[in-house]
């Protein structure tokens, strides 16, 4: 796999050979201001990215979803979990196209980095909880 490091934020992850990066600071995909790094994977479809949102918790993202475009966007159910070394919080949220998605988020610093595979395949989760396994924060 990839390295990718982050100097501002001081993290590395690893993602698939076959992804690109791209750095993106702003709006994105109606998910608010944020830093993103965006995953290519070469098809058509969403594109997958982490969010790192300064100043944020799992009940802001919570409120966040809940008012993006109600009633057709919601949050459905909220988890704990661990993946590797990291606490999680799980999200599963109904989106503006009906469909269901998940995201995960990993709390450090006062920041909150929001793992999005956009996508709801088995396939694709398998794949960023590798990508969370990866994950290190620097000390």
């Amino acid at each position: 796999w990839n390295n990718y490091n982050d100097n501002k934020y001081k993290f590395t992850l690893k993602y698939p050979p076959e992804w690109k990066v791209e750095q993106y600071i702003g709006d994105y995909n109606m998910e608010g201001k944020g830093n993103y790094v965006i995953f290519s994977r070469g098809d058509l479809g969403l594109l997958p990215y982490l969010a790192i949102r300064d100043n944020w918790s799992v009940d802001k993202e919570v409120n966040f979803i809940n008012t993006i475009d109600p009633p057709f966007t919601k949050v459905l159910s909220i988890t704990k979990d661990s993946i590797g070394l990291h606490e999680v919080t799980k999200i599963k949220y109904q989106s503006t196209i009906g469909a269901d998605f998940e995201k995960i988020i990993v709390i450090k610093g006062g920041n909150a980095f929001i793992f999005n595979p956009s996508s709801n395949s088995k396939e694709d989760l398998d794949v960023f909880y590798k990508i969370i396994l990866s994950l290190n924060f620097e000390a």
